[in-house]
């Protein structure tokens, strides 16, 4: 099965189905692509995560629209792998790293 990924000149936005997911977000010896701003959004119903490698983790946390949402936090520096437990489907947007000389938008 196909994944699509919605890019745009700030972020990478996709879609974790409910399970647990493992998402490289730093490689050792490389550049930096990712910036630190993460979001993850229940998409039609409320959904229950936990998270390893955010600056808040949660752990048994209740997310809907019209409630609670994780669309603020950030990677801690140190991380190398975030990790997300989700019952239900939601979008995981992640920053892209400001190039120098690139405006934010």
């Amino acid at each position: 099965m196909g994944r699509i990924y919605l890019l745009s000149g700030s972020s990478i936005t996709f879609l974790l189905k409910a399970g647990t997911h493992r998402i490289l977000v730093n490689e050792d010896g490389e550049d930096p692509v990712f910036g630190r701003q993460v979001g993850i959004i229940p998409l039609q119903e409320p959904s229950v995560i936990s998270t390893k490698g955010l600056h808040w983790d949660v752990s048994g946390w209740e997310t809907r629209i019209g409630g609670k949402l994780s669309t603020s936090n950030l990677v801690r520096p140190e991380t190398k792998y975030v990790e997300v437990e989700t019952t239900k489907d939601v979008l995981f947007t992640l920053a892209l790293r400001q190039v120098d000389g690139e405006e934010e938008g």
